[in-house]
């Protein structure tokens, strides 16, 4: 069989990217046995020449078979080293290279033929022109045109990788995808005179132009790749040696056609759409499809809701609707029918408030107030801790315009009077009131086992947003009506992002978040510390071995003493609603206990 006959027998070769090694996968039919499917692997391929012996066995029987190739472009960087190279040397090593270099592009780049350039690469010519029709790339190019491999604009987005690249001192992958996610890493990185915190400032400016944010360890590595195969990025090598091992990895630095393309930002820059977006895109499609007929279901018909959210399935109104109709159908799901009726008597309410108070200032509803923040503020009210009520300033904050912002809050204040849980009980009546003050943590170190976990897609950790807003003088309410993604929170999970600040070494102006969440009165920090002493359990400790016997801490262990073995072994779905509250209340006061106790704040608490 001729080597053009062997490629004709198969029926495709694909290629993927993922982070696991070059490897090669045959799959075909038995030849000894045409009725079973064989599956066999092969790599990893480092040269043109290995691949080209490993996909020839593929089709040997002349059934249709499918060769699989998955790279990950740091994974060529280690064939570099001595171990691969140390007995080559002049024209054999020149050769090698070179061949590894050009598997390195067959692999990565999803816009050639792949039959195609296999055959180019040994000189052989193709009988089918320059497309086979069968490969990955020929295959998408049916499904989606040309503009496959003409390719699609990522301009915004591509410079934002161009930016960081400019600003950094030919580094490898790991260290621009870091900076593009909003790290600061090593200064001697960076180019000479430019301020890390500067590159930062310009990133941040570049994506908040941007219509939504995107992971940073697949779209923009897939783009860091797609510039340097369409020449905006230089490519070179960088060899050290580290236990007399040689080791060597991808730099990358901007070019004359990357600073242009940088400089120019109403110029296009036309790119392949790589199969990793593409999937993206396609989970994002049928995400964006479920969100909007829910919504229907509920009534919030397409044409109600900002084109762009439409078009992205997702902003600030679709997800204060989203998050509304889910907590609805949870409650409902775990058999609390009750509360949802609870709640749409709420929304009635404040709907009913914006009606009056329209017709009273000659105003079209949604002059008084968005639709979707009469959601937003419903779910904002049903969700707040025990005892805490809906501030004027709060509705103010998230946009509530009115003379009549007074009569809103006292029709709040009543529904959360009358359907609203209470606090712990006549228990805390008479007890010490916990004193704290804006200055308590001045003196503070973080505690030894808060661990920092930034996201990918913003480059800060969940509960930083919250406590940098909270810092700038935005109340939790106002917070958890509007946070930065758009979803409505509760108020506590918002105080647990600002405690969450606390262990991690930020000063706290605790004197403005007890408003908010009350901590343990004197007689509830004495029952903790009884708690934590009788169990034996060290709240200070390592998370993961300082629980019962050395095990894992859990909250329900250091209540059990408080809340009675009853409710402590009563699975949450069948514990009455006041054994919720009861747990839940005491699982906020056990949250500032242990919040105080990690940072090493000793409370005092009034004599009245």
């Amino acid at each position: 069989m001729s080597n053009e006959e062997r490629h004709r027998a198969h029926s495709r070769f694909l290629t993927g990217q993922s982070d696991l090694i070059v490897a090669t996968v045959a799959f075909g039919m038995g030849i000894d046995k045409p009725d079973t499917r064989q599956v066999i692997h092969y790599g990893p391929p480092k040269t043109m020449e290995e691949y080209y012996q490993q996909v020839g066995r593929a089709g040997r029987d002349g059934l249709p078979a499918d060769c699989v190739l998955y790279a990950s472009k740091t994974d060529f960087d280690k064939y570099h080293s001595d171990f691969y190279l140390e007995n080559l040397k002049g024209p054999a090593l020149e050769s090698v290279l070179k061949s590894m270099k050009t598997l390195q592009m067959y692999a990565l780049d999803n816009a050639i033929c792949r039959r195609k350039a296999l055959l180019d690469y040994f000189e052989e010519k193709s009988s089918f022109g320059d497309r086979c029709g069968t490969c990955d790339t020929c295959r998408n190019i049916a499904l989606h045109g040309n503009s496959y491999v003409e390719g699609r604009d990522f301009g915004p987005t591509a410079r934002v990788v161009l930016q960081a690249v400019s600003d950094l001192n030919d580094q490898g992958i790991s260290q621009i995808l870091d900076v593009v996610g909003g790290k600061l890493v090593d200064s001697y990185r960076y180019k000479r005179g430019i301020q890390p915190s500067s590159v930062k400032k310009k990133l941040e400016a570049l994506k908040e132009k941007l219509p939504r944010s995107y992971p940073v360890s697949t779209f923009y590595k897939e783009l860091l790749i797609s510039l340097a195969l369409k020449g905006f990025l230089v490519e070179s090598k960088k060899t050290t040696e580290v236990n007399g091992m040689k080791r060597t990895w991808t730099i990358y630095s901007v070019n004359s056609k990357g600073m242009k393309a940088l400089q120019n930002i109403d110029e296009p820059i036309l790119l392949p759409v790589p199969e990793v977006i593409r999937e993206m895109e396609r989970k994002e499609a049928v995400r964006r499809e479920l969100t909007l007929a829910k919504l229907e279901a509920n009534g919030i018909k397409r044409d109600k809701l900002p084109p762009k959210e439409v078009e992205a399935g997702d902003g600030e109104v679709v997800r204060a609707y989203s998050k509304w109709y889910n907590y609805l159908d949870n409650l409902r799901a775990s058999g609390r029918e009750d509360r949802p009726t609870q709640l749409e008597s709420l929304l009635s309410k404040i709907e009913g408030w914006r009606s009056s108070t329209a017709i009273k200032q000659q105003l079209a509803p949604v002059s008084v107030l968005a639709e979707h923040l009469l959601y937003a503020i419903a779910y904002t009210t049903a969700t707040l801790p025990a005892g805490v009520k809906m501030e004027a300033a709060s509705l103010t904050a998230v946009g509530v315009r009115s003379r009549e912002l007074d009569s809103l809050v006292s029709i709040l204040s009543d529904w959360v009077g009358e359907a609203q849980p209470g606090g712990v009980g006549s228990e805390t009546e008479g007890a010490g009131r916990m004193l704290l003050g804006s200055n308590d943590l001045c003196d503070t170190v973080p505690w030894k086992y808060a661990v920092y976990k930034p996201q990918k897609k913003t480059g800060l950790a969940t509960w930083e947003s919250s406590y940098i807003r909270f810092e700038q003088g935005e109340s939790p309410q106002a917070i958890a009506m509007n946070p930065a993604n758009g979803r409505p929170i509760q108020v506590n999970t918002v105080v647990g992002h600002i405690r969450d600040a606390i262990l991690h070494g930020r000063n706290v102006d605790l004197g403005r978040l007890v408003g908010f969440m009350s901590p343990p009165n004197e007689r509830e920090w004495k029952q903790l510390q009884d708690a934590e002493a009788s169990t034996g359990i060290d709240v200070t400790g390592d998370p993961s071995i300082s629980g019962l016997n050395g095990g894992k801490l859990l909250m329900t262990d250091i209540l059990r003493p408080v809340i009675g073995d009853k409710v402590a072994d009563t699975t949450f779905a069948e514990r009455t609603d006041d054994d919720k509250h009861l747990f839940a209340s005491w699982c906020n006061k056990l949250k500032w206990y242990m919040a105080l106790r990690r940072v090493s704040v000793t409370p005092k608490f009034s004599t009245d």
